[in-house]
């Protein structure tokens, strides 16, 4: 009678975990959908405010308005060198690894801040508009002071979702733990610490177990395409 039992148990055991184990994959799948879903809509956003927000100052004058706000800010470099927003990807890093941030990186007259390739105190960090948090994964003691205790949580992809993130682009936009991808005003993309024109498909891949959702950026036009496309363009 207790072998019995034994076995009746083990039977039921083993029930229960293949019951646990069905059901955890669909909400595996639905985070790494829900995820991309999320980055994409970002991508969109960054490519949005290039289009709308990217303004080309020909004057000292006209870019007054962001020295008065960012003393530090160069404006001669201003006027030379086109306003691009960019979406950063974080690979590494205890709070920021398989994170993002949204910025324009605000070129300054210091030499160990300009262009220091982060979003940092000083920068436009673009900002949600449905409770007005800053779009950065970045850590929270360098970043500008709007946006400390302020930033948007979901942008911490792994910790928010249980993804993975991976990044596959041409040789030029290799960076040391990052990597980004910038538009300008007509919305054409570039990549790596220079901002260098993407001429291969810049692959995003979200991962978590056996589930995986891909996208890419494709070069010239800036236009986003999702699955397998990617590895055949």
């Amino acid at each position: 009678m207790q072998k019995a039992f034994g076995i009746i148990e083990l039977v039921f055991v083993i029930t229960l975990l293949l019951l646990c184990i069905t059901l955890a994959k669909p909400y595996q799948n639905n985070q790494t959908h829900r995820a991309s879903q999320y980055l994409l809509q970002n991508i969109l956003y960054t490519k949005n405010l290039a289009l709308t927000q990217s303004t080309i100052y020909t004057t000292l004058s006209q870019s007054k308005w962001l020295k008065d706000m960012f003393p530090s800010i160069a404006q001669e470099i201003l006027i030379t060198k086109p306003m691009l927003w960019q979406i950063q990807f974080h690979l590494n890093g205890t709070y920021t690894k398989n994170s993002f941030s949204i910025y324009f990186d605000t070129p300054r007259i210091a030499q160990t801040t300009h262009y220091d390739n982060r979003p940092m105190a000083g920068d436009l960090i673009a900002i949600q508009g449905n409770n007005l948090r800053c779009i950065s994964g970045y850590n929270n003691t360098n970043i500008a002071d709007f946006c400390k205790n302020n930033a948007e949580t979901s942008t911490r992809l792994q910790e928010s979702y249980g993804v993975n993130l991976a990044i596959t682009h041409q040789l030029s936009c290799k960076e040391n733990k990052t990597a980004r991808i910038y538009f300008d005003n007509q919305g054409k993309p570039y990549c790596g610490k220079t901002p260098t024109p993407l001429t291969r498909p810049f692959i995003i891949t979200l991962s978590k177990n056996h589930h995986q959702k891909t996208f890419c950026i494709l070069p010239y036009t800036g236009a986003i395409k999702k699955g397998e496309i990617c590895y055949k363009i």
